[in-house]
């Protein structure tokens, strides 16, 4: 018989959080070499989390299935608080957040957005050093990466022009 996990705790939570600050490539929605990169981003998130010694070892496996409801928490979260400020009568958010943690799950989201975007700047230099893409056009290319439009369909987007 499986043995059943147990919950995790608010320390062991901020502490995968703090641990997943360090490794940008596990948000990274690519899936050619870098899901290669993200399995070992994994297996090193599982050996500082479990290097700590205190609570219950975890695997791979458990702190992905935390990491989401982490995510997903936050986004309910966001949806809530949307939905506080839009309701009638105006006044303060009645919802209490976790600041720490939020402000920590956003930071690790911006952090991956900033590794496409360099990614993208360093696979649009050859381009603008042979002149087939003039830099007006970067601004546009930066436009549509903060709309969280993929690194593969920016690229595309290079070529119809």
């Amino acid at each position: 018989m499986a043995k059943v996990e147990s919950p995790y705790t608010a320390e062991e939570k901020e502490r995968l959080v703090q641990v997943l600050k360090a490794y940008s490539i596990i948000e990274c929605k690519q899936s050619d070499a870098t899901t290669i990169k993200k399995k070992a981003a994994w297996e090193n998130v599982e050996k500082d989390f479990n290097a700590s010694g205190t609570g219950e070892k975890r695997t791979v496996l458990q702190l992905k299935r935390c990491w989401d409801k982490i995510k997903r928490q936050r986004k309910e979260i966001n949806a809530s608080d949307r939905r506080n400020r839009m309701a009638t009568g105006g006044g303060p958010s009645t919802l209490v957040i976790h600041e720490k943690i939020v402000a920590d799950v956003d930071a690790i989201a911006l952090q991956a957005i900033e590794e496409i975007e360099w990614q993208l700047e360093e696979a649009l230099a050859p381009l603008l050093y042979m002149k087939k893409l003039s830099p007006m056009s970067m601004p546009l290319l930066h436009i549509l990466l903060q709309r969280s439009i993929t690194r593969w369909i920016a690229m595309q987007f290079i070529y119809i022009m």
